[in-house]
């Protein structure tokens, strides 16, 4: 059976019009895919800020003081070490508000003391540690 359409065929577009139309498709793709970046690089953060944490793999020189008296001489170690959300979250918002690099490693160094050196706080007491000549730093989310 064959059927045929009585509507009009459709009105040419003027060149300009067919260019206009373009740009906007073009725009809005484009803006897609900046939500899209915006949205793949800010929830890994936000998730290892509220959940998950991150995990610090550096090179540097580590030295502790403990007890009155009593030190470990600095040393280069190499340390790979998850860190719970609540670092992850310090770590983040002083780089949202300009923190220098001197400041975000003081960050780490916290939570490097915290998790390996006081193993979660449950032992080594009152163990200070310096975190200096840092040869390499990874973050992982």
């Amino acid at each position: 059976m064959l059927t045929t359409s009585l509507a009009a065929p459709p009105s040419p577009m003027s060149a300009r019009r067919r260019w206009t139309v373009l740009a906007v498709c073009a725009l809005s793709m484009f803006l897609v895919g900046v939500d899209t970046t915006i949205v793949n690089v800010g929830l890994p953060e936000k998730k290892a800020a509220t959940t998950d944490g991150l995990v610090v793999s550096t090179r540097a020189r580590f030295g502790s003081t403990a007890a009155p008296g009593t030190t470990d001489d600095a040393r280069i170690r190499d340390i790979t070490q998850a860190l719970p959300p609540v670092f992850a979250d310090r770590l983040f918002t002083a780089r949202e508000r300009g923190a220098t690099e001197q400041q975000l490693q003081q960050i780490a160094a916290e939570g490097l003391a915290q998790m390996y050196f006081r193993a979660n706080n449950s032992r080594a007491h009152g163990l200070g540690v310096e975190f200096t000549d840092v040869e390499h730093i990874e973050i992982e989310l």
